[in-house]
């Protein structure tokens, strides 16, 4: 099968709104009827990767055969979703509605806006040890313990931005099925955790 993403120029997780902006502008290149010295199989290749991808229903059955990466994305973001969930539904004695997806997505918007001032922190940080690091390197042999020690910290601040920039993505996987399959959150958040959806009928 083909690569959709690759087709349209769009990264896995790309929104609604890049994939369709991606396919217009393809389209203004592509389209047989604006260009005709164009093949018209681009442009059929083209609408068959749109046509899938916009399609949430469409768009999940081919990630599943095609992008395992982002399943396991998707399986993350569906027990963060469901954690957050939880932990409203005990609070407070609630069962599951709407109001408690509008508050999931508040939670999640809000965690996602830390979570990148972090990163872009931990990046700085990076970016002036390694400063302070190429110091020492100019030095004598006897200061190599400590450009020894700031290349180990460089090291876990790497490893820590890596850490971040995989759970905003989750995050961010999180925040479009709550978008985009709220009646699905819904039934994910009653079956997954019966007992704690008190009300539910």
């Amino acid at each position: 099968m083909e690569n959709y993403y690759q087709i349209l120029g769009i990264p896995w997780d790309a929104t609604q709104s890049e994939i369709k902006q991606a396919f217009r502008k393809l389209s203004m290149l592509y389209h047989p009827d604006r260009n005709q010295n164009k093949t018209p199989d681009k442009y059929k290749e083209i609408k068959q990767a749109y046509s899938v991808l916009v399609n949430p229903v469409k768009r999940s059955a081919y990630d599943k055969n095609e992008n395992p990466e982002r399943t396991e994305k998707e399986v993350a973001a569906a027990d963060e979703i469901t954690k957050y969930a939880i932990q409203l539904i005990e609070a407070e004695n609630v069962g599951v509605s709407h109001d408690i997806v509008e508050r999931i997505k508040e939670t999640v918007e809000a965690k996602l806006v830390k979570l990148e001032a972090m990163l872009d922190e931990y990046r700085k940080r990076i970016s002036r040890t390694e400063t302070i690091a190429a110091k020492f390197k100019k030095r004598t042999e006897g200061k190599n313990i400590f450009r020894s020690a700031l290349e180990r910290r460089i090291d876990q601040l790497i490893t820590d931005v890596e850490v971040l920039e995989n759970q905003i993505a989750t995050d961010k996987v999180a925040l479009e099925i709550l978008a985009d399959y709220e009646y699905e959150t819904i039934k994910l958040i009653t079956h997954t955790h019966k007992p704690y959806c008190k009300g539910d009928k």
